[in-house]
């Protein structure tokens, strides 16, 4: 049997002999066996959680048990909706009590406790509209030791509002109860800190994070904070995945790679995130702008399915374990007092299986990939010499030339890789069948996976297959197929670096454990004896094979589009485009939330309904200013606790000055103008004032148009019978983001 297998790899004297067919389902059996066998348990392995029976005899530890009972109360409150009973007064009513149960124990004689319930107004421009804010509201707690005299603050963030029907037990109540524990322990710890921690439970992210920004602009420890750590949801369980760092201050990351209990992240999710193609947004770009996640069950983020039952306890307990060990290693950071000294530069940042983590800065990572990158463009030219001194009938020119044609044919096949799967998307789509893969998961290897790796080999195996092979011996062949991805990596990872981006650290692992293995077979005689090089290559791609399947094994599962519900047994009976009325008035007339950027593709059900409130536009004076050319009006708006006002000028008249932010006005930004109100707290009547200019100064007939919209979310408001029959139609799988508007339409 050896001799047999001896034979097999070395190949015949002509180079013409091709390994058996059963050694390919064998190969791919071995990496099927690592993926299930290493990567999926570490993927999914989780800390056992701390009850509190365990506490006294795991003390300064995390216990998941209580944040679990925390969580259950949390959720009994029921969607937390900004401006709504439930928001503004139970949940800010638990987390006093919880914060209150924690002052009882806290060591008085170590440190000291601040809470703040912060009642903040204003508001920013973001996504090219006028983000307004009335009342909203933040709890906010400061722990410091009473001996430090350090005036830098370690800020910890998250929310407790969500989003409508949504009782935010993932998004964000998990990370809620996580911060109410880690003040437990660090407020009970017999080891002080230097630097004080502020807590802010902030009331409004899920309304374009409006508390975050009314801490970091309005609040009077804001100005201190120097390092933050912002706990967002992109689920419900898993892992805590660090997406975001910096900016400026890779010392985070420094602390991070020591500290953190369970490490997990990468460069490519916040260069994914950065780059906008993740359709969401936290707070961190607020605190990163304005001041100096889970990634399980990502479906049921922000819907009704987003309960205390879907989250496991383990998940609590691993990011509680990475929260605390991070919160103590800041809080006696020298860096955080010296936070003024930043660094240009980012970092570059992975774990491996969780394993352990890889830092290092972003100057070095441009050196290893400029060495590594040219490095392995030799090694494939040192490659190709040696085929041509070891072949009789081909030359290095024709060995290059044939390598140039492999290359080219590697570069489609990475096309027809990308187009196929896609093709498949579109007739599914046009099928009515989008969304197959849902409820079996396992279509995905059939639908969109194997038609991947078919235009990925297509191209090479057809001109393997009908080339003749009386030149070059068919393991060359395969060592010149394997070489083009090398060169093609190699490029990819020169031309990012040139670009400045930071996550081809992906390609730097793979050249160099593919160039070890080209370099160990070049060094010996592997490289020209038959098919032993193969074992060399496939020894040194099974840690590459386990980070990248490991990387890429996250559900992110989204659907986003206006194709209506056909087939689905909702009544859709009268189903009428808004495009009509796109031209007669702002915003097609529609109650949008936002900008309803897809309006004029939209269609509505014309019918009847009660509207559980009203909205009242007031217009309190109209007058000509002294230069004539421009008149003043003055507004008061009363309405619900989320509200829009859409501006549009009429004929040649312009909005020259306004109440709101000034910026809006530049010609970057075009009408309609879109203006979004939150009221907390306060829901006192909202009056502003809009100056509109005509170069003739002639006011006698329409000048501005104003659509006003009232939104009527919390389920304080009832739902009247229609509403409530539509709704029990759709299947008990979906959650409806649904509420009773208003729209009212003016002209002056």
């Amino acid at each position: 049997m050896r001799k047999k297998i001896d034979k097999e790899l070395e190949g015949d004297s002509e180079g013409r002999q091709r390994l058996p067919w059963y050694y390919a389902p064998s190969f791919l059996l071995l990496w099927l066996a690592l993926f299930f066998a290493i990567v999926i348990p570490l993927y999914n392995r989780l800390p056992e959680r701390v009850t509190i029976a365990e506490e006294p005899s795991k003390r300064g530890e995390f216990v998941a048990g209580r944040a679990e009972q925390q969580l259950h109360a949390f959720e009994r409150i029921g969607p937390k909706v900004v401006g709504s009973r439930a928001n503004e007064v139970e949940t800010v009513e638990f987390l006093l009590d919880e914060v209150e149960k924690i002052k009882m124990e806290l060591r008085s004689d170590l440190y000291e406790l601040e809470v703040d319930v912060q009642l903040a107004s204003g508001g920013f421009l973001i996504a090219g509209m006028w983000d307004m804010y009335q009342g909203i509201q933040n709890v906010i707690v400061k722990l410091s030791t009473k001996q430090s005299q350090s005036e830098s603050y370690l800020l910890i963030n998250s929310h407790f509002d969500s989003k409508p029907g949504s009782p935010g037990s993932g998004d964000d109540g998990t990370m809620v109860v996580v911060m109410l524990e880690v003040l437990r322990q660090m407020a009970t710890s017999e080891t002080p800190f230097e630097h004080g921690i502020i807590f802010l439970f902030n009331g409004a992210e899920e309304n374009a994070l409006q508390g975050s920004h009314g801490f970091i602009t309005q609040h009077k420890w804001a100005p201190n904070c120097r390092a933050l750590i912002n706990l967002e949801s992109g689920g419900s369980g898993g892992r805590d995945l660090l997406f975001q760092s910096g900016p400026n201050t890779p010392w985070l990351m420094k602390y991070y790679k020591q500290f953190a209990k369970h490490p997990f992240a990468t460069t490519l999710a916040e260069e994914t995130w950065q780059a906008g193609i993740i359709p969401s947004d936290t707070d961190f770009r607020i605190f990163r702008d304005f001041g100096n996640a889970w990634t399980s069950r990502r479906p049921i983020m922000d819907t009704a399915f987003d309960t205390f039952k879907v989250i496991p306890g383990r998940s609590i307990q691993n990011t509680g374990n990475n929260i605390l060990a991070l919160a103590r290693a800041f809080a006696n950071a020298s860096e955080l007092s010296e936070s003024e000294n930043t660094d240009d530069s980012h970092a570059v940042f992975f774990d491996f299986l969780g394993l352990f983590f890889v830092y290092y800065t972003e100057s070095t990572g441009i050196i290893l990939n400029s060495v590594i990158g040219v490095l392995s463009l030799l090694l494939v030219g040192c490659s190709l010499w040696r085929m041509s001194r070891q072949s009789e009938k081909m030359s290095l020119v024709q060995i290059s030339i044939r390598f140039l044609i492999t290359l080219g044919l590697h570069l489609v096949g990475l096309l027809l890789c990308i187009c196929l799967p896609l093709l498949m998307a579109v007739l599914f789509d046009a099928g009515d069948r989008s969304l197959t893969y849902f409820t079996s998961n396992w279509l995905v290897f059939g639908l969109y996976m194997c038609p991947a790796v078919i235009g990925l080999i297509l191209p090479l195996t057809l001109y393997f297959t009908l080339l003749p092979n009386d030149k070059l011996s068919h393991p060359y062949l395969i060592q010149m197929s394997l070489h083009a991805k090398f060169v093609v990596l190699a490029l990819l990872i020169l031309i990012l670096t040139v670009i400045g981006t930071r996550s081809q650290y992906l390609s730097l692992i793979s050249l160099i454990f593919y160039g070890g293995a080209v370099l160990i077979n070049l060094t010996s005689t592997l490289h020209d004896r038959g098919y032993y090089w193969c074992i060399t290559v496939v020894s040194l791609q099974v840690i590459p094979f386990c980070y990248f399947s490991y990387l890429f094994y996250m559900l992110l599962v989204d659907r986003r589009g206006l194709t209506p519900l056909k087939d689905s047994n909702v009544n859709l009976t009268g189903l009428t485009s808004m495009e009509p009325d796109c031209d007669k008035y702002v915003m097609c007339g529609a109650p949008c939330f936002n900008f309803c950027g897809g309006r004029r593709r939209a269609g509505w059900l014309p019918q009847a309904v009660d509207i559980p409130g009203d909205i009242t536009l007031q217009l309190l004076d109209k007058s000509v200013l002294p230069d004539g050319k421009t008149t003043r009006f003055e507004f008061e708006l009363t309405g619900p606790p989320q509200m829009n006002i859409f501006i549009q000028p009429v004929g040649v008249a312009k909005v020259t000055d306004w109440s709101f932010d000034r910026k809006l006005l530049e010609d970057t930004y075009q009408p309609p103008y879109v203006v979004y109100i939150s009221f907390g707290l306060d829901d006192s009547p909202l009056k502003f004032f809009i100056e509109m200019t005509k170069s003739n100064g002639d006011f006698s007939g329409p000048i501005i148009e104003l659509g006003v919209v009232g939104h009527f979310i919390s389920y304080e408001f009832e739902r009247d019978a229609r509403a409530r029959e539509f709704l029990a139609e759709l299947p008990n799988f979906v959650h409806a983001m649904e509420w009773p508007s208003l729209f009212k339409g003016y002209i002056f």
